[in-house]
């Protein structure tokens, strides 16, 4: 009993100095936390040392697994309900961000809402494992990752309707689906409509987001262009990017400016007058478009999007937008199917700007392959059979004959890996389309209604 008050008071005392809890809010949060671990208050004097959060919250979950206070089947969730006493409200965490963006503007709320957002432990901690390298592209150098576990958003039943729905605010969750506790959202005008903004719980790169439409609509081109370039206005240092698969609701994301291709140069400009399309010197064919008021931005990226989705059957658009002190950009990945490759059977998002994200399967299939170059025979006929690795037979196949069998383990995987750039930087070439096309996508796009 003394040691669950002890953490209690150490929680308390977290959401005291990290997420503005008052004195008047603490006393409630802890007779919400007192009634959640079915205890009693204790006489002894809180300790004012700095707690570790993350054990806190661990120990206060084993203590409610072990006292029948929540099953372990649910445990995951607990600590999310926890933080949620002791944090500010929805209404409380909008207001204070607009008083902030109102006081000292974009930067100033923004920090307070990622803060926040972190701190609550909303935004999980990536599990150990992730790894990631340089590759040196023909175009500027671009990174390989290797996520420690998968981020598919998991679909729910009939409430909420989807994982980008409002109901999902404080959202219990469901089995394999991760509580809501602790989400908070900011309420944004995107081109005269309410969308609303938040942090992703699974990041792949700094303060990714998501905003989601206020309604549970498909997607669809409609005003896109303006959307993003609204959005990219509202999150400073960062971008606002989208897919136009579809999707059964419309959202769109972005991070902070931490892409490879914001550090490219522009290889040739197309036109210079009230707005500038340029060519960038990228391994993917990327139209960027800058301008100083956004109408002109969103106009002729508008175009430019809906010439080339509209040209052929399986074109891809990708765009990211970004906003400098003085102008608008936007960098438009315009790029055809291609051929399918063993790691891709479609330009990767990410990967158009300089980050190629794998599947989390990828580990496991790259020690199978380390494995099997490790045999003294190399067995090719299961490796053909295997569902593993079968796929990569002619990887290994290719290894084999330059380096022979029975390669120590450093040796496999640097081998493996030096393929997986070569195929990375392949589906770039076959991905995109020469400059002189970029030339025709714009002057033919330009020319319409």
């Amino acid at each position: 009993m003394e040691s669950v008050n002890k953490d209690i008071e150490a929680l308390l005392l977290y959401g005291e100095r990290e997420l503005d809890l008052s004195p008047a809010g603490k006393a409630f949060a802890r007779n919400r936390l007192l009634e959640l671990l079915q205890t009693e208050p204790s006489e002894e004097e809180a300790s004012q040392e700095k707690p570790d959060i993350d054990a806190v919250l661990s120990r206060l979950t084993s203590y409610a697994v072990e006292n029948g206070i929540v099953e372990e089947e649910v445990a995951d969730k607990f600590p999310d309900l926890l933080m949620n006493v002791v944090m500010p409200s929805q209404d409380d965490a909008a207001h204070t961000y607009s008083r902030l963006h109102r006081d000292g503007g974009r930067a100033a709320a923004e920090k307070y809402f990622s803060y926040l957002a972190k701190a609550s432990r909303y935004v999980k901690k990536p599990k150990p494992g992730t790894v990631g390298w340089n590759v040196v592209g023909r175009n500027g150098d671009f990174t390989v990752m290797v996520p420690s576990e998968d981020r598919e958003e998991t679909e729910s039943g009939y409430y909420p309707k989807c994982p980008y729905c409002l109901e999902n605010l404080g959202f219990c969750g469901l089995p394999g689906q991760p509580a809501q506790y602790a989400k908070r959202v900011l309420p944004f005008d995107l081109d005269g409509e309410t969308w609303y903004f938040y942090y992703r719980q699974k990041q792949l790169v700094a303060d990714e987001f998501i905003a989601a439409a206020e309604k549970h609509r498909p997607s669809g081109e409609g005003r896109v262009a303006a959307a993003l370039a609204d959005l990219a206005e509202k999150v400073p240092a960062g971008f606002a990017g989208t897919t136009f698969e579809p999707k059964e609701h419309d959202y769109l994301f972005g991070a902070k400016r931490a892409l490879p291709i914001f550090t490219r140069p522009v290889k040739r400009v197309l036109f210079d007058g009230d707005y500038k399309v340029s060519i960038l010197d990228w391994n993917f064919s990327v139209l960027r478009i800058e301008g100083y008021i956004k109408k002109d931005l969103v106009r002729v990226a508008s175009k430019v999007m809906k010439y080339w989705r509209n040209y052929s059957e399986g074109n891809i658009v990708y765009p990211i937008f970004h906003c400098t002190e003085t102008s608008y950009i936007a960098d438009i990945a315009l790029l055809k199917r291609g051929k399918a490759n063993v790691l891709f059977d479609k330009p990767d998002y990410y990967g158009a700007f300089g980050l190629f994200v794998l599947p989390h399967k990828m580990k496991e299939d790259i020690l199978a392959m380390v494995a099997a170059l490790g045999e003294k025979k190399i067995d090719f006929q299961g490796v053909h059979d295997s569902p593993t690795i079968g796929k990569y037979l002619e990887w290994i196949i290719q290894i084999a004959a330059s380096r022979g069998a029975e390669l120590p383990k450093e040796k496999a995987l640097d081998a493996i890996v030096s393929l997986i750039g070569e195929t990375c930087i392949l589906a770039a070439n076959d991905f995109s389309v020469d400059d002189k096309e970029l030339e025709r996508i714009f002057k033919e796009s330009s020319e319409q209604a």
